[in-house]
């Protein structure tokens, strides 16, 4: 008796393998042949290559986006009208532009998500490898969010919002 419960058991663990196998070899496979979500098609090649903000103090702002979110100083630009600091992070390009006589309009000062409340581009946003650390750390360094660090849902995105030094709107995001 004792041989077959062993056998039995032996038999059990085998089917669950072979079950896990299989569903492994599914799930390789529907994600090799399933539609990219995004668009099918780009018939100019295009990929993103940098944004740029009309700032206050090109320099200032550089230095946090440097310490605080670890961005490089790749360039600066000077002339009698404009100063302008590049900054980036692997794949992606931020153009900090002080601009003589500019000014920030009114509708910027708003704060999130009543900023979307006017039309144009609102805000950029980050996804970090690992959201809850990316937040810690941030929060460490200051930043300070438009409410509290959001839980992870089932079927819903981790996002929360931030502004850095100049009033620029920021966000965080995981998708799940």
């Amino acid at each position: 008796m004792r041989l077959q419960i062993i056998m039995y058991n032996m038999y059990q663990n085998s089917v669950k393998m072979i079950n896990r196998v299989f569903m492994i070899l599914i799930l390789f496979i529907l994600t090799i042949l399933a539609p990219n979500t995004y668009a099918q098609t780009n018939p100019l090649g295009l990929k993103i290559h940098h944004a740029t903000i009309s700032v206050r103090n090109a320099d200032s702002l550089s230095n946090w986006y440097v310490n605080t979110l670890g961005f490089k100083i790749l360039k600066t630009f000077t002339n009698d009208e404009r100063h302008l600091v590049l900054v980036g992070i692997p794949g992606f390009r931020i153009d900090l532009l002080q601009k003589k006589n500019s000014s920030r309009p009114a509708f910027q000062n708003e704060p999130a998500p009543n900023h979307m409340l006017s039309q144009g581009i609102r805000h950029l946003v980050f996804e970090p490898e690992n959201f809850d650390k990316a937040f810690d750390y941030l929060k460490d360094k200051g930043v300070v969010f438009f409410g509290e660090k959001p839980e992870i849902k089932p079927g819903s995105n981790q996002t929360i919002y931030f502004k850095d030094p100049e009033g620029n709107i920021l966000e965080l995001i995981k998708e799940h």
